[in-house]
């Protein structure tokens, strides 16, 4: 448990790679596999419950961040650091999801996290398209097919998109195709190949 007003103190870090998402080049449109949170975990935190708390979630909802920006520089960014030190320490990418509106906090995860790629977009809060044009040159933007977007839409409407995507980014990179978040059961195998077929596409075309 922090206390408030409490700054937390270092703690050894230890990573195990993550086999879905480490490896990855995030400057190519090939990879079309959700990218799940970075497998780094804290060992000697102070409580149970602490480490069981320890990995990334959301930091927001659809319209601000859960806790404010300073509370979040104080008590929830320190241990982030640790965990990006420790991936670029091994030479793996530091990826990071999570969900809610991240405006207030995207100058932090990037200039001052230094998070390699960031995770988890939504088109009510703000369409990976506008967050590429956004933030793409600074950060690489994974996934980012809305999964409303995708349950409510028709295989074809989920490649065009999909495809629109890839075409947006093939010449300035840090982009790779996924999902916005998980995907749940209410997304059919055939939405789902829509998109990784888009992805498939995008890779053959380099490949000539």
């Amino acid at each position: 448990m922090v206390r408030h007003g409490h700054t937390p103190s270092p703690v050894n870090l230890t990573s195990t790679a993550c086999s879905r998402c480490c490896g990855a080049n995030v400057r190519s449109a090939r990879c079309s596999s959700s990218f799940p949170s970075t497998a780094l975990y804290a060992k000697n935190w102070p409580t149970p419950a602490a480490r069981r708390g320890s990995r990334p979630r959301g930091w927001g909802f659809k319209t601000q961040t859960l806790l404010s920006p300073q509370q979040l520089r104080h008590l929830v960014f320190p241990w982030h650091a640790q965990i990006v030190t420790a991936a670029h320490a091994v030479g793996k990418p530091a990826i990071l999801h999570s969900c809610g509106k991240p405006d207030a906090i995207m100058d932090d995860i990037i200039d001052g996290l230094h998070y390699d790629a960031k995770h988890s977009f939504e088109d009510s809060i703000i369409p990976v398209e506008d967050a590429y044009e956004r933030w793409g040159r600074r950060i690489a933007i994974l996934g980012g097919m809305d999964v409303d977007f995708v349950a409510r839409s028709s295989p074809e409407g989920v490649r065009e998109r999909a495809r629109a995507m890839l075409r947006r980014t093939a010449d300035r990179g840090g982009y790779a195709l996924g999902t916005g978040n998980s995907v749940p059961e209410c997304i059919s195998a055939t939405q789902w190949a829509a998109m990784a077929g888009a992805a498939l596409e995008s890779a053959r075309a380099e490949e000539k």
